[in-house]
């Protein structure tokens, strides 16, 4: 082992794979941290969140019996994360209402994406396309294409089919890893030639991808 490698736990090694698979038992919903508030971002369609009437803008105040104050939104996921079918209390508050609410929701096999993306600006001669990768899972480089040609651009030299993009902003913030072939074959897209992976160990032959 090396400094960088971890033991993980069953539970630990359970959220991995279902992050690499694109499937967790989850409620649907994306976080983020606003100062010291946990807040819901998006609630998916037809999701468990969505079912309670989770909304945008909602403050997570406590999940299960874990306070949500100060927690980095990669712990909460984990919390929010289970098995499908067995359940999670949430305290939620909902600005300008002074009382928070108690929900409790069931978990289910939620698909999640790994790559979402928009045009952040568009003109004749301009055109700006925004793709944030969230986590490298077994998906991401075809998702990540599908998402180039959507916005008219190409990864590699392609031709993605439309007027193309003048530039492209890749959000790599908060990804946690996953798969490595996957983020390999994500960097593949934007370089044409050189080393982009070198594998090195005590046990293995070097080997450069």
């Amino acid at each position: 082992l090396d400094p960088h490698s971890a033991l993980l736990s069953a539970a630990a090694y359970g959220d991995f794979q279902s992050q690499a698979t694109g499937h967790a038992g989850g409620l649907g919903m994306r976080l983020v941290r606003q100062e010291r508030h946990l807040a819901v971002e998006a609630v998916l369609p037809d999701s468990p969140a969505e079912q309670a009437g989770v909304q945008a803008g909602d403050r997570i105040l406590q999940i299960g019996e874990q306070t949500a104050l100060h927690l980095p939104v990669q712990e909460a996921l984990g919390l929010i994360r289970g098995r499908v079918g067995t359940r999670v209390g949430l305290l939620i508050l909902r600005p300008p209402e002074p009382a928070p609410r108690q929900l409790v929701l069931r978990r289910s096999d939620l698909p999640f994406a790994s790559v979402t993306g928009r045009l952040l600006r568009e003109g004749s001669h301009e055109r700006i396309g925004y793709v944030r990768v969230r986590a490298f899972q077994d998906t991401t480089t075809a998702e990540l294409a599908e998402q180039l040609q959507r916005l008219g651009g190409a990864g590699g030299g392609g031709d993605g089919g439309g007027p193309g993009l003048l530039g492209l902003v890749l959000d790599l913030r908060d990804n946690p890893g996953g798969v490595l072939e996957q983020a390999i074959r994500t960097a593949d897209l934007f370089i044409d030639r050189g080393t982009i992976v070198t594998l090195r160990g005590p046990r293995i032959k070097p080997e450069a991808v």
